[in-house]
């Protein structure tokens, strides 16, 4: 992921994760939620190169990727992130500030 993306964009998208922070009480919490805590510029890297993949292997639904059956299994998911640990970052990688007031305009929603 280096070779393609500068520290700069990794940075940014990095930070583009306060959806959780900024709504974090809106979340349905399961036994099986983690602990939120900031992602780091590694953990990003990470994440968007099993978007990447994600992409070139295809698969039912999303937690095919992370999958046991042998017949079905594809090693790097679950060797790279956990199931619970990516779906989290899904969840809050968002690139719109939700704390925006009414008054800010229509600009921020584009």
């Amino acid at each position: 992921m280096s070779s393609i993306t500068g520290d700069d964009l990794i940075l940014l998208l990095t930070e583009q994760s306060l959806y959780h922070s900024q709504n974090g009480e809106k979340w349905k919490v399961s036994p099986k939620t983690l602990k939120w805590s900031n992602i780091t510029p590694k953990e990003m890297r990470k994440f968007l190169g099993l978007i990447i993949l994600i992409g070139q292997v295809r698969k039912e639904n999303i937690r095919g990727y992370w999958s046991t059956d042998p017949t079905m299994s594809t090693l790097i998911f679950p060797r790279t992130v956990s199931k619970n640990h990516f779906e989290s970052i899904w969840q809050a990688w968002h690139f719109s500030d939700s704390q925006q007031t009414q008054d800010s305009g229509w600009l921020p929603k584009i």
